[in-house]
């Protein structure tokens, strides 16, 4: 269900939401309604050392660290939710989770300190790097290895 500003309808070629037609008994009328969803941008400003993570309502989440622009429906409500030291919104707002609702182009900034950035927490979840686990996973494996067998020469040099 949209919103009634988030469409366009041209009923025969014309941009209305509304068509009057008064036709005889045996008269014949051909009708086409078209509808176009109408769309809007919404840009997403990060000044400082945060995240901001928009949920979109089909669960897609994108997070942003300096900027980034998402195309949505007009009248759509996305989930802003921040971490680390934030400030406040340029909308005024100064909790970690807004619901945001996108009213034609618009642009919403997060404010956040210069700390480092601090987990919350909430429905997001932090983004997990699988490169940087597993390389300190097989230094360890590797130091462990070479541990085991520096003991085993010096017991055959006794």
């Amino acid at each position: 269900v949209l919103a009634p500003y988030s469409y366009s309808m041209l009923i025969n070629g014309n941009n209305t939401n509304e068509l009057n037609v008064n036709l005889s008994n045996y008269s014949e009328f051909n009708l086409t309604v078209i509808v176009i969803p109408s769309y809007a941008f919404l840009k997403v400003d990060v000044v400082g050392k945060g995240t901001v993570y928009i949920e979109l309502n089909n669960g897609t989440i994108i997070a942003v660290r300096n900027s980034s622009v998402v195309k949505l429906y007009n009248g759509s409500n996305v989930l802003l939710e921040a971490s680390g030291d934030l400030h406040n919104w340029s909308n005024g707002g100064n909790t970690m989770t807004i619901w945001y609702t996108v009213n034609g182009n618009s642009t919403i900034t997060a404010f956040f300190g210069n700390s480092s950035i601090l987990l919350k927490s909430g429905s997001v979840k932090p983004i997990v790097n699988y490169t940087e686990v597993g390389l300190s996973l097989f230094a360890i494996g590797f130091f462990v290895l070479y541990k085991i067998y520096s003991r085993k020469d010096q017991d055959t040099n006794v």
